[in-house]
């Protein structure tokens, strides 16, 4: 097996000799081979968090994907795994989106794209999967990374909240009184 230098392409020349003796005779013969080892195509590099918190809407801000050892990133990301009752939302295009499989063309904006919790919704949390495709030249292989969504949208707090993560809670019309 003929490796190259991690994400390159590289051509080289073997020489193969092939030696033969029968008795007291003794022979050999020679050829130049010429090898090509081509990198394969390696998944995206992700960025930003994989847990995003709201309030009755999640924001994706950060998210990011990068292409690795000049590869090209596909033009498509693909969310699965949104459960019922939460949409997707481009907030570049106001275009919004529910189901179980949604692909879009955004993998140049994730940080633009909005999720919004069902609606009644004070504490909620979902897994999303995000799948990017990545190629040089003509394979493709892609990358996944699963993205934890926590909506908390209170109106009002009561007991002990003592260790209770808020992080990114909605609490502009809680009752914080007590």
């Amino acid at each position: 097996m003929v490796v190259p230098p991690s994400g390159t392409n590289s051509t080289d020349l073997i020489t193969l000799t092939i030696s033969s003796s029968e008795g007291a005779s003794t022979t050999s013969a020679g050829e130049t081979l010429t090898v090509t080892a081509t990198a394969g195509v390696v998944p995206p590099s992700f960025s930003g968090p994989t847990t995003f918190y709201g309030g009755v809407s999640v924001t994706l801000s950060s998210l990011g994907a990068s292409p690795v050892g000049g590869d090209t990133l596909g033009t498509n990301a693909t969310f699965t795994g949104l459960s019922a009752g939460w949409t997707l939302i481009d907030t570049n295009s106001t275009s919004s989106f529910t189901g179980t499989s949604i692909t879009r063309d955004t993998v140049l904006d994730l940080g633009s794209l909005v999720v919004v919790a069902p609606s009644g919704t004070t504490s909620a949390s979902d897994l999303l999967t995000l799948t990017i495709p990545s190629s040089l030249a003509e394979p493709q292989r892609a990358g996944s990374e699963v993205l934890t969504l926590v909506a908390q949208h209170y109106t009002s707090l009561s007991g002990n909240l003592t260790g209770a993560n808020l992080t990114g809670a909605d609490l502009s019309s809680a009752d914080l009184s007590g």
